[in-house]
């Protein structure tokens, strides 16, 4: 008994400051997030970059570098919950099309050329 109980909360992150839990009362408290381990990276575009979040609904927060494994579960737990409602509030294809606007700010703050459109894909 005991030890199911041990696995179920290790299952669901409950060892962690982030868990399921946790994911649903802060998308229940409008408080939306995604959790990145590191460091952000810093450039010109931040508040654009931030904006791009914010039009999507959330914002990132990056949390450092050293990360214990139990917090690494709860994290995963925690996004997985967070990545079900972003994908309800925007649709199936919103992380291809956020990321596909943050890499264009970071090109455009460090300089870098553009991608060019990738061939084969449908509507090139």
């Amino acid at each position: 008994m005991v030890f199911s109980i041990i696995f179920l909360f290790r299952g669901y992150g409950l060892f962690s400051s982030y868990s399921y839990f946790t994911a649903k009362w802060d998308i229940k408290n409008g408080n939306i997030q995604i959790i990145s381990p590191g460091l952000p990276i810093f450039c010109s575009k931040d508040s654009e970059i931030k904006a791009v979040g914010a039009k999507y609904g959330f914002k990132v927060n990056h949390i450092g570098c050293i990360v214990s494994a139990q917090d690494m579960k709860g994290i995963e737990v925690y996004n997985n919950v967070v990545e079900q409602y972003l994908v309800q509030h925007n649709g199936t294809n919103w992380r291809k099309a956020y990321e596909t606007e943050v890499d264009s700010l970071y090109r455009v703050a460090f300089g870098l050329p553009e991608r060019s459109p990738e061939k084969g894909k449908a509507g090139n």
